[in-house]
């Protein structure tokens, strides 16, 4: 595979880009797996408690009002916006059917602006009555199988996914391939292809962990990659796939195919993941670009501003639409995710990238 010099999403008609509000309604969860990291600065928190809905329903007003004013900027067909709703368990909070039915109802005041799609990141585990409640709430479900569960949470896990499936929403399932319980994550792949399940077999983005050669091999297999790993033991350092399973292309050729980025340094690279993600925390209040990298248009590592103080947050948006948006340049030595987020090492190039998305490439101060 040549040098990557620049990445952008493919043009094909099933993987158009959106604008991902990625909320993180609560920390709350029902499982406690091993890779997750605990505590109010990791991915879930069993000791802290659910945020209350009047703010949740605040901040939902708010997420409106900051995607509308990117949609604005970019061409009409590619005025999309997925509000995935995750945790911690986002379905673990108890007013979580209050909360789906709100991102609905305030979706009308845009619904002539820009598309929404409402997804769920969960992990299935949930209460059946309140699982029949939330299936028509949710026009796509990602739901997560992780091999460190109970029996009764296992059978739980895909009793829902297979309603869920057979229900009028769109269901794909992301097996956390897990290293020491391989054949679990295994036999989830398995279930999933005998009853028509959309999947990704996953690997975690620990970089602390890693996998064998014979289990990496099998996610360059599901990738298309076909270079060996010269007997190695790889982490997911080495590169990676988008974690929503999009076709990438490289170098500006829009007839490359990838599903497989081999680089995760961007250190210097010019990059548009703010005109792609917006990653808010309910359960501390910070307000980030992505979840993973957390660039700042400051080119720092940081939040772009708080909960508490979103009307600032949206007046400093207003005033860099109105004038030039700052570019980002990447600080980190790790991308995860955003790398689906079209950017490139070469300014004119990144330039090129983003005019496909905008509808006037001039609003970019690129320095």
């Amino acid at each position: 595979m040549a040098d990557v010099k620049s990445i952008s999403w493919a043009i094909l008609p099933n993987n158009a880009p959106s604008f991902l509000l990625d909320w993180e309604l609560t920390l709350k969860c029902n499982l406690d797996c091993s890779y997750c990291l605990e505590g109010p600065n990791g991915y879930h928190d069993r000791k802290g408690k659910h945020p209350p809905v009047t703010e949740c329903l605040d901040t939902l007003d708010f997420m409106y009002q900051y995607v509308d004013r990117y949609m604005m900027q970019k061409k009409p067909n590619q005025r999309k916006v997925v509000l995935n709703v995750y945790g911690g368990e986002a379905l673990f909070h108890p007013d979580i059917i209050e909360v789906l039915e709100a991102a609905k109802t305030k979706h009308e005041h845009y619904r002539d602006r820009w598309h929404l799609t409402i997804t769920t990141t969960t992990n299935g585990i949930i209460n059946k009555s309140i699982w029949q409640k939330i299936i028509p709430l949710i026009d796509e479900f990602t739901i997560s199988y992780h091999a460190e569960t109970l029996p009764k949470q296992e059978k739980l896990f895909y009793d829902n996914l297979l309603e869920a499936h057979q229900s009028d929403s769109r269901v794909k399932c992301v097996v956390m391939m897990h290293d020491t319980l391989w054949e679990n994550s295994m036999a989830c792949v398995e279930f999933c292809k005998e009853h028509g399940i959309n999947y990704i077999a996953k690997p975690f983005d620990n970089i602390d962990r890693s996998y064998s050669e014979e289990q990496f091999q099998y996610f360059k297999e599901q990738w298309g990659v076909e270079s060996p790993t010269n007997g190695q033991t790889v982490s997911i350092c080495n590169g990676r796939a988008c974690c929503g399973g999009r076709t990438m292309s490289l170098n500006n050729d829009l007839k490359s195919r990838v599903n497989y980025i081999p680089k995760q340094n961007f250190e210097g690279w010019s990059c548009s993941v703010n005109w792609f993600f917006l990653h808010v925390k309910q359960s501390t209040g910070e307000i980030f670009f992505n979840k993973d990298c957390r660039m700042t248009l400051e080119n720092t590592v940081g939040p772009i501003g708080h909960l508490r103080d979103t009307a600032q947050v949206l007046e400093t948006l207003d005033s860099q639409l109105s004038t030039k948006m700052p570019t980002i340049t990447c600080a980190k030595k790790l991308c995860l995710c955003g790398i689906c987020a079209p950017k490139a090492a070469d300014k004119d190039d990144y330039k090129d990238l983003l005019a496909r998305t905008l509808t006037d490439v001039n609003i970019l101060e690129i320095k």
